[in-house]
């Protein structure tokens, strides 16, 4: 009770401060923000303090597109740790052609917006994805590389770059 009245008192010195000069306006103030018996702040028990505003990881991100040669799926779920996503990439060659994936940093997928911790990276230029085929790999990537959900795919056929940008979405786990 006397952290109540405490309270009350510095806070309807606060509200003078500030320009809040009516009495009336300071005691419906100070009467709205008064601490219940069950919020008091005691030294024994510090209450947590959480923002409201700061994002939760998302424990599963999907995405896919295709083009009429190559169609990329994306499906990465949270590691325990909470840091990081397991994610799996599936390449489906859709022609009876092989084609070369570009690699970026020695990944075949790449986030233009996160921009790699090595000044180098020892990475392979690209890998042959024969014709008529699926791959999959899996990857570890740490969480706030999806933070702008767009994850761009770059593969070569016939000396032709090409670039797909797989949109990621947030899925439900059941």
């Amino acid at each position: 009770m006397k952290k109540q009245y405490s309270l009350a008192i510095i806070l309807s010195h606060i509200l003078i401060i500030v320009g809040c000069s009516r009495q009336t306006e300071i005691d419906e103030i100070a009467l709205s923000t008064s601490l219940s018996e069950e919020v008091m702040l005691e030294e024994d028990h510090p209450i947590k303090v959480v923002d409201e505003q700061a994002p939760e990881s998302t424990s599963l991100l999907e995405g896919s597109i295709e083009d009429e040669i190559l169609k990329v799926s994306i499906h990465a779920e949270i590691e325990a740790d909470l840091l990081n996503y397991k994610t799996e990439i599936i390449f489906i060659n859709k022609i009876k052609q092989s084609i070369d994936l570009i690699a970026d940093c020695g990944s075949f997928i790449s986030n233009d917006n996160f921009a790699n911790s090595e000044d180098s990276c020892l990475a392979v230029d690209s890998m042959l994805l024969k014709k008529s085929i699926k791959e999959s790999r899996t990857i570890h990537l740490p969480k706030d590389y999806f933070n702008n959900k767009e994850i761009t795919v770059r593969y070569r056929q016939e000396k032709i770059v090409k670039e797909l940008i797989v949109q990621m979405k947030n899925v439900d786990k059941l």
